[in-house]
């Protein structure tokens, strides 16, 4: 076998001419944003209420303790895994609260998936002990969220859990559960902001709040230009209080579209109209058959407003 023997000043000079220049990282407030291509294109963290950010967050032994610093550690590239074990708060984020107890801003056009730990036990963001919202999506980041409960969150204007703004995307995966919210304004649990994407796949969105007099959407809150797809999961038992309240479970707003072709839209209520679902004027529902059970004193299940 030959052999050749390289001088070691070569190594190095060959070393640093083959070192990519590390991806700049700006946070600002409790956002973090992200940009350029990292070393491991697939990169996996772990996060636990029980860990510590001096931990290299790579094993699930040796866990980070927050989310914005696991976040800070990934970078454009191939799809990368955040596992949570634990509950996460406002308490172990050090986080203000405001506008929300976890914000992701333009962290990229590929995937980051956040998961609880399989077989770990109960794993929650939680807006206990807040009057914020608990996730904030926004710009060109994707987000896929399974096996996680996402509960306790407040918001004094729209999004009780979850908003998603500036083309952001969220998919719901296998039991994610999004349950317990309130919104003073639009949507109990989910806000999906002009451009945004919202994908259910599966999981369970069920007793959250809207407040609103006049919008809507206990469950759901799809704003002009939105749209939203479902093919598995269940939206049920959520409520839209204000006395002209409409879409217990899903509010659609003109030029937004939902396209379901799985899943159950149920049990859900408000106090004026379209107990199930409310469509304004161009906005798009198909697949009637999907949303039944729901309550409501005009049109119990669908109600589709048409403009003059």
């Amino acid at each position: 076998m030959k052999y050749t023997i390289v001088p070691l000043a070569v190594l190095i000079v060959l070393c640093a001419c083959s070192t990519k220049k590390q991806p700049d990282i700006v946070q600002s407030g409790d956002a973090i944003i992200i940009a350029e291509t990292p070393s491991d294109p697939n990169p996996v963290f772990y996060v636990s209420d029980s860990g510590s950010d001096d931990n290299d967050g790579k094993k699930v032994n040796t866990p980070f303790r927050t989310l914005k610093k696991a976040l800070s550690q990934l970078k454009t590239g191939s799809t990368k895994t955040i596992f949570i074990s634990g509950t996460l708060t406002a308490a172990t984020e050090g986080s203000s609260g405001s506008p929300a107890v976890f914000t992701i801003k333009d962290s990229g056009d590929v995937e980051i998936v956040i998961s609880g730990v399989p077989g770990a036990g109960p794993t929650v963001l939680s807006g206990t002990g807040t009057d914020s919202r608990i996730l904030s999506i926004s710009g060109t980041s994707r987000i896929r969220i399974q096996n996680i409960e996402i509960s306790g969150g407040h918001s004094d204007e729209s999004g009780g859990a979850i908003i998603l703004t500036g083309g952001a995307s969220l998919h719901v995966g296998n039991n994610a559960q999004i349950i317990n919210n309130t919104a003073a304004v639009d949507g109990g649990a989910i806000f999906v902001g002009k451009g945004s994407k919202l994908s259910i796949a599966g999981g369970v969105i069920s007793n959250n709040k809207s407040e609103s007099m006049l919008g809507g959407g206990g469950g759901i809150f799809l704003e002009e230009g939105s749209t939203a797809t479902m093919n598995a999961g269940t939206i049920s038992s959520n409520t839209v209080t204000g006395i002209l309240g409409r879409g217990g479970g899903i509010f659609i707003d003109r030029n937004a579209s939902f396209n379901i072709t799985g899943g159950a839209i149920t049990g859900n209520r408000s106090e004026d109209s379209g107990g199930g679902v409310y469509v304004v004027d161009s906005g798009l529902f198909n697949f009637d058959q999907f949303v039944t059970g729901n309550s409501a004193p005009t049109s119990p299940n669908i109600y589709r407003e048409v403009w003059q």
